[in-house]
């Protein structure tokens, strides 16, 4: 089973990176508008399906704001980065 997971970011540009990377490791992710529930500003979210429910550690690097698991319409906080 899969579930959705969404990384939000401290700077914009990290987004199409994390993008790209998770392409070439042959995962389909999307661009997307961060849900207003997880952000205020006018900010761009990864979404993204891992079947293993560790695969997103992998991708946690200091570009990284707070990682989610989607489950319906909560969304989860699983890693934070508390700097």
């Amino acid at each position: 089973m899969t579930h959705n997971y969404l990384f939000l970011f401290h700077e914009q540009y990290a987004v199409k990176k994390l993008h790209h990377q998770l392409q070439k490791d042959n995962f389909f992710s999307s661009v997307i508008d961060a849900p207003r529930k997880l952000s205020s500003e006018c900010e761009l979210a990864v979404s993204v399906y891992f079947s293993n429910n560790e695969t997103y550690k992998y991708y946690i690097n200091d570009n990284i704001r707070v990682v989610y698991k989607v489950d319906l319409d909560r969304f989860n906080v699983l890693w934070q980065d508390n700097n």
